[in-house]
């Protein structure tokens, strides 16, 4: 007889970064930021009836299942009978998790396994979930209240970064100084981008403007009319 098939997903919040494997897949990495929750999904189906579906730690970390922590969380049908005393075990099942890492900057390698009724197993290639630090932004101002074209000095500094930017514009250093010339009010916004996330940091330079020039509404002359020398 044919194992049953057998999926794995390590996935974050949303569904939003997520790596799969299957009886057809080859192995596969996460990656992650340092201290961000990993939740896990495996699922077995078998035509026939499916026994058990679960979800191992091979290394570096446990599973956490309802506040409890092991190397392997299972999800095992019963086995029913008919009346003719034939086994009519549901064709499918699902197991969770959550991954707790022994270390917070170390991989863990987790996999799952399927078996039927018959003694048949299926184990999917493993996923590589990889914590990498998270990306910090800073940025600051020399002065953040000017009058209208006074220069400004922005420092911005960055940590773990791939990718730097100021509102929206790519900078060619990851640390660094730029001085601007501002005429009106305005946000600086420092993005800083690498493989798990991005982080921002805003500074705020206010431009005084200059004072209104008067206006001359009325102008009157008397007398009207003046000898030479008056």
């Amino acid at each position: 007889a044919n194992p049953p098939s057998t999926s794995l997903v390590a996935y974050q919040q949303g569904m939003y970064n997520k790596a799969q494997v299957d009886d057809n897949a080859a192995s596969a990495e996460l990656l992650v930021g340092i201290g961000e929750p990993v939740y896990l999904l495996a699922a077995g189906l078998d035509t026939m009836g499916l026994k058990k579906v679960t979800i191992e730690a091979v290394s570096g970390g446990l599973i956490r299942q309802e506040g409890t922590l092991s190397a392997s969380v299972s999800v095992e049908n019963d086995t029913p009978r008919n009346q003719s005393n034939e086994i009519v075990s549901p064709k499918n099942a699902v197991v969770i998790g959550d991954v707790e890492f022994n270390q917070p900057d170390q991989p863990v390698v987790v996999r799952a396994t399927s078996e039927d009724w018959a003694g048949n197993v299926s184990i999917t290639p493993t996923i590589v979930i990889r914590p990498l630090p998270l990306p910090v932004a800073r940025i600051s101002a020399n002065r953040t209240r000017i009058d209208r074209g006074d220069p400004v000095t922005l420092t911005y500094e960055s940590e773990n970064a791939d990718e730097v930017l100021i509102n929206g514009v790519t900078q060619s250093t990851l640390n660094g100084q730029q001085t601007i010339n501002p005429n009106f009010s305005a946000d600086y916004i420092l993005e800083v981008k690498n493989q798990v996330g991005t982080a921002r940091d805003t500074v705020t330079v206010e431009v005084t403007p200059p004072p209104a020039m008067p206006n001359i509404r009325v102008f009157n002359v008397n007398p009207t009319n003046l000898e030479e020398g008056e």
